[in-house]
């Protein structure tokens, strides 16, 4: 299980360099920690292997073309991958697309000594399998009581759907959406649906670690259930 560091062509204020015995780029300066990332030009590239191995973190370098629309595609399939994106200095308003994100955030240069604080936060996570969390999801409708609408609703806020998204994908008018998210909120007991968002993930990776062979309910699982800022459809 390793990391993805998806970048421009030309990897400016990053900490980056051609590699000697090898095609594209490696870390400077290497380390055994940085072995276990894996540099990466191409968007299609990175979908194929989050799609068919283990990875446990993403960086993504906010300069590559196009990458918004994947960046919210990576978002839906994989809504607990820990992610970390790279705002180019020129374009600083791209710091907002974060949260909708659950993203940490660092604006160039990029430092190496930053993407070793995100590794080893990163670290910290216990992978979660999607088929895992939709069985987490269906249970937890379940035991709440949820429609069907308000089960999408929760899903959605895993997924980073925009509120003028899921606006035009149920086809209802804002008004009748707030209606929904206040029902859906008095259902689970929460204030808001950053708690409610908070709550589940949280739920969601602690089952992970109480489910770890060697794991252990202490700081250790307390660790394992720090996460992201969740979407509050704003």
């Amino acid at each position: 299980m390793g990391f993805l560091f998806l970048h421009a062509d030309v990897p400016t204020a990053l900490p980056l360099e051609p590699a000697v015995d090898a095609a594209g780029y490696r870390f400077v300066p290497s380390s055994r920690l940085f072995d276990e990332v894996v540099c990466l030009t191409n968007v299609e590239d990175a979908l194929e292997r989050l799609s068919t191995q283990p990875v446990q973190g993403l960086i993504v370098d906010l300069r590559i073309v196009g990458i918004r629309a994947a960046l919210h595609r990576i978002r839906a399939d994989w809504p607990l991958l820990p992610l970390l994106v790279v705002v180019p200095t020129e374009q600083p308003e791209l710091i907002n697309l974060a949260h909708p994100l659950r993203a940490r955030c660092l604006v160039a240069p990029l430092q190496a000594a930053d993407v070793e604080r995100f590794i080893r936060h990163a670290q910290g996570f216990c992978p979660v399998e999607r088929k895992e969390l939709d069985g987490y999801l269906s249970r937890f409708g379940q035991d709440y009581e949820l429609t069907t609408r308000e089960h999408a609703l929760v899903a959605a806020g895993l997924e980073g759907v925009r509120r003028s998204e899921l606006l035009a994908r149920f086809r209802i008018s804002e008004n009748t959406l707030k209606s929904q998210v206040r029902g859906l909120l008095r259902k689970t007991g929460q204030a808001s649906m950053d708690a409610l968002m908070r709550s589940v993930l949280r739920d969601v990776l602690s089952q992970q670690v109480e489910r770890s062979p060697n794991s252990e309910r202490s700081a250790e699982a307390d660790r394992h259930t720090s996460i992201p800022p969740p979407l509050s459809f704003g």
